[in-house]
């Protein structure tokens, strides 16, 4: 083999290789723009499903709240206890959202919160007879603060602050 021929193997190898490394750098480039979707895409059903969530807890907390205010000069509201199980039934629902697309610590603290939304309906639909309706309908300690928790845990996970 002369220098000439040698020459030519040396371009026709590099240029092989520069078609090598053109296609892995598009592949690559490719594989994490879509890797980039993907997550972007994840990232905003779990924003759609905590606020969901957050939503249908704000609910029930406005309902409580509103009927807390209420019952310091009226009647108790006679539909109460079917307002809240609704209210706790759309924090139920979201709750299933946050299932489907949050990371465990998202969905225990979600679990949390429906749970305490379920405990408010409970201690409405069988009050304890040394509670006023007022006192019940209060929005309870642990549900205030599973909600916090959970929307603590929220910003975490989608890097909000």
């Amino acid at each position: 083999m002369d220098a000439t021929e040698i020459g030519a193997v040396i371009t026709g190898s590099a240029a092989f290789g520069g078609v090598i490394v053109g296609s892995g750098v598009a592949w690559l480039s490719n594989w994490a723009s879509s890797r980039r979707q993907q997550t972007d895409a994840r990232n905003e059903r779990r924003r759609a499903a905590y606020v969901m969530l957050i939503d249908a807890a704000g609910e029930l907390s406005r309902l409580l709240l509103a009927n807390a205010i209420m019952n310091g000069s009226a009647a108790p509201d006679p539909n109460l206890v079917e307002k809240v199980a609704r209210a706790a039934d759309l924090v139920d629902r979201a709750y299933g959202g946050v299932l489907l697309v949050g990371p465990d610590k998202a969905q225990a603290s979600a679990w949390e919160m429906a749970h305490e939304a379920r405990q408010v309906l409970d201690q409405l639909s069988n009050p304890r007879p040394d509670l006023s309706v007022k006192d019940l309908a209060l929005p309870d300690a642990q549900y205030t603060k599973a909600c916090r928790r959970f929307v603590r845990i929220a910003r975490e996970v989608l890097g909000d602050s």
